[in-house]
């Protein structure tokens, strides 16, 4: 349930309003019930006045506690999650049509595969493989180190949480 800023600054509003009220009511009808006599049937009327507003210390403490929880709920600023898959595909559309396919087969293979690998997707040849792949190492988006008589390629540390799903 979303409410507007307006209607978020008038509860707030209110709110303060409302505690600046009673900071300025709750004395004064608590002042005129005690009498200008000090005692009254051998009870002190000031020590009395003193014990009510302590025993109101609570009520004070706790009312300001939930005035603030309110505030804060009101004015929170809510902001919606970022979806991985939609930074994953907007990065995906940034690249061109060769690297967003060795990048899909690179993610549907958990981040790592063999340039070899990469050069039997379809339309890339051996060459073809090895110039986008140096592209995408040269932006930093994957890295590759040799396997033997091929590359191991992997998705970079930097990249990782964006493409795969760890």
């Amino acid at each position: 349930m979303a409410i507007s800023k307006n209607l978020a600054y008038l509860g707030g509003l209110s709110g303060v309003l409302l505690l600046i009220v009673l900071i300025v009511t709750v004395p004064a009808i608590a002042d005129k019930g005690i009498s200008d006599v000090c005692t009254i049937d051998g009870e002190c009327q000031h020590e009395q006045y003193a014990n009510l507003m302590v025993s109101l210390i609570p009520v004070f403490i706790g009312g300001g506690a939930i005035l603030g929880a309110v505030a804060y709920y009101l004015f929170y600023e809510r902001t919606a999650p970022v979806k991985k898959e939609a930074d994953a595909a907007l990065a995906v559309s940034l690249m061109d049509k060769d690297e967003s396919r060795i990048m899909g087969k690179l993610v549907s293979e958990g981040g790592r595969i063999t340039q070899s690998e990469v050069s039997r997707i379809e339309g890339i040849g051996k060459v073809k493989a090895h110039r986008v792949l140096a592209k995408l190492e040269k932006r930093g988006i994957v890295s590759s180190e040799k396997y033997g008589k091929t590359n191991m390629v992997k998705v970079s540390d930097k990249y990782r949480k964006l493409f795969l799903k760890d």
